[in-house]
């Protein structure tokens, strides 16, 4: 089974800013949104937005994916969708599902481009309790599975998210759930703790020997949609020819994927700011592996050694 997404498409990633209503346990964007609050940064006004869309566009961007931070808190993002689909770029949106409301008015009012739009949206449990546990939020669940039902009914795509932490409890029962309400596919995750305090990444990050464990027990099951791990190198997953790791796909690494304005002015690859955040164990060299593997998260080393 290959990776799914067409090699073709150019990716531009517009960060809206930082704003969030949950603060999850493993959140990649907490020191920046921490650095954000203290310097009292806004988030990009509407003007802003639409220049950073269009600047994307105009450098050959086939997709727009709006994130943050929690983007659906934005009043104007409709407006933002429908001006980038009006462009005939496609659109991605990432968020927690919080607000179904909104992603209603988005579907209603995207109608005719529908097939244009797609959603990310996590699930940390396939229990309300635990999901509300790990983002910190009293009806996350509830308003996530919503969320779900209501692109479900518009035949909205889309990919389901899981970040695989130390609070996941069933990464099978989670997939059921996104295989119940009909998502295309479904990315697993190994968190990315940037510059957290090692005390943290303790606390969320599993070593290799529980990722392998629960990968071994994961992969004993049938999905009906595609699944693919991100940012697991080969010996966190073990021998399991179902197992799908993204960075290993060719067409993966030709996409021309761009974050703007909060990574840096100009626009960078993802790529390369992804690899620079790698980082490989001593013993690495004498794996088969070794030349398709990136490594794991830096910060991995940084609580639980290089050995």
């Amino acid at each position: 089974m290959g990776y799914l997404l067409n090699h073709k498409e150019v990716e531009s990633h517009i960060v809206m800013g930082y704003k969030c209503n949950h603060y999850c346990r493993h959140c990649v964007v907490q020191v920046k949104r921490t650095r954000a609050d203290e310097e009292n940064a806004s988030d990009l006004s509407k003007d802003e937005a639409l220049k950073a869309i269009q600047t994307a566009i105009n450098n050959g961007a086939t997709k727009i994916v709006f994130t943050g931070g929690e983007p659906t808190l934005r009043e104007d993002l409709t407006d933002l969708i429908i001006y980038t689909l009006n462009s005939g770029c496609n659109v991605q949106v990432q968020t927690n599902g919080s607000r179904p409301e909104k992603i209603k008015e988005i579907c209603r009012r995207c109608g005719k481009h529908l097939d244009m739009l797609e959603f990310m949206i996590p699930l940390h449990s396939a229990n309300a309790d635990k999901h509300d546990f790990i983002c910190r939020s009293n009806n996350g669940f509830s308003q996530a599975i919503e969320s779900l039902k209501v692109l479900s009914r518009a035949g909205v795509r889309i990919i389901g998210k899981i970040v695989l932490t130390k609070f996941t409890d069933s990464l099978t029962d989670i997939c059921r759930v996104y295989e119940d309400i009909g998502a295309s596919s479904i990315i697993i995750a190994y968190p990315h703790c940037v510059s957290f305090p090692v005390d943290v990444i303790r606390e969320v990050d599993l070593e290799k020997e529980d990722t392998k464990r629960i990968f071994c027990e994961f992969f004993k099951n049938e999905y009906c949609m595609p699944i693919i791990l991100q940012a697991f190198p080969r010996c966190f997953v073990g021998e399991q020819t179902k197992a799908v790791i993204q960075e290993e796909q060719e067409d993966f690494l030709a996409l021309e994927i761009v974050e703007h304005q909060f990574r840096t002015k100009e626009g960078k690859q993802w790529h390369t700011f992804r690899k620079l955040d790698k980082r490989k164990f001593s013993h690495c060299t004498s794996c088969q592996y070794n030349n398709n593997c990136e490594g794991i998260w830096k910060d991995y080393q940084k609580a639980y050694g290089n050995q």
